[in-house]
């Protein structure tokens, strides 16, 4: 294998897709799968990391027409060489390794059920939250030595989640005569939420319920007037609860997936309640 590589610090959990042209030519006669084409991306490249792998197909170089026309740009980038990789499954390929039991140490792999002929692996515990570098290289499946030219180009993200975030807030006051008063009020913010002005990244990633409370009383107004005491009453609650979209402990897999997995109750309120903030 010959790779090239390179880090960054990108949250991919609000795409939906990652698409790359590939080209590849051979003055040598390689059947379709001798080479393949891979991107590898994690926290590392080889203990936590997601790989997605493309059989190549070759250019045919007698191929003979005009540069810039469309049969000139479809032999040259073959849509069967392109990367159309649904960030969903990397997700998933994460949870049928958990569910079989596979050590994370080991290479799990499954097919991408939109083209059969693509492999996608997951080894150790990356996550599409914190993808810390990306790694696009050549393999070859032969067993003998090959000579070609790879190209790759335009490796890119596209589709948001374009789920809708909302927020509310109320308030409320009641006097109870010259008994006292009590006030309520309360905010909620959905996950998604977010102002004109912020970027899709940056809006809310957790779901936020908080509430107060606050009773003021003149519980000497119970007492008989002329035994001239005065008792005043005060009491307050406040809470705020934030609960994040993913599991805390694993970036890429929505918190409400993860709790819907679990049958034993007692495990569940555990996990819910390490996710949560109080």
């Amino acid at each position: 294998s010959r790779a090239i590589y390179k880090l960054s610090g990108m949250d991919l959990r609000v795409f939906d897709k990652m698409k790359m042209f590939v080209h590849a030519e051979s003055q040598e006669k390689i059947n379709t799968g001798g080479l393949s084409v891979f991107l590898r991306m994690g926290s590392d490249f080889q203990n936590n990391y997601y790989e997605y792998e493309v059989p190549v197909e070759l250019s045919n170089p007698d191929f003979t027409s005009i540069p810039g026309t469309p049969e000139y740009a479809a032999e040259v980038w073959r849509k069967a060489n392109d990367l159309n990789i649904l960030l969903e499954l990397f997700k998933q390929v994460k949870i049928e390794r958990n569910k079989v039991g596979t050590s994370l140490s080991d290479v799990f792999e499954i097919i991408d059920p939109n083209f059969p002929a693509n492999k996608i692996r997951v080894v150790g515990n990356p996550n599409l939250g914190l993808v810390k570098g990306f790694m696009i290289g050549v393999k070859n499946n032969d067993k003998v030595p090959h000579c070609a030219e790879i190209w790759v180009n335009e490796l890119r993200v596209n589709g948001f989640n374009e789920k809708a975030g909302y927020a509310g807030l109320a308030r409320a006051e009641v006097k109870l005569a010259d008994l006292g008063r009590v006030n309520v009020a309360g905010n909620f913010t959905s996950i998604g939420w977010g102002s004109l002005e912020q970027r899709l990244a940056e809006r809310k990633r957790e779901q936020v319920v908080q509430y107060d409370g606050a009773v003021d009383l003149e519980l000497s107004k119970f007492l008989p007037p002329n035994t001239g005491l005065k008792v005043p009453f005060l009491a307050q609650v406040s809470n705020t609860t934030r609960t994040p979209e993913y599991d805390p402990y694993d970036l890429d897999i929505p918190l409400k997936e993860k709790l819907a997995a679990l049958t034993d109750k007692n495990v569940k309120d555990s996990v819910r309640n390490s996710a949560q903030d109080y």
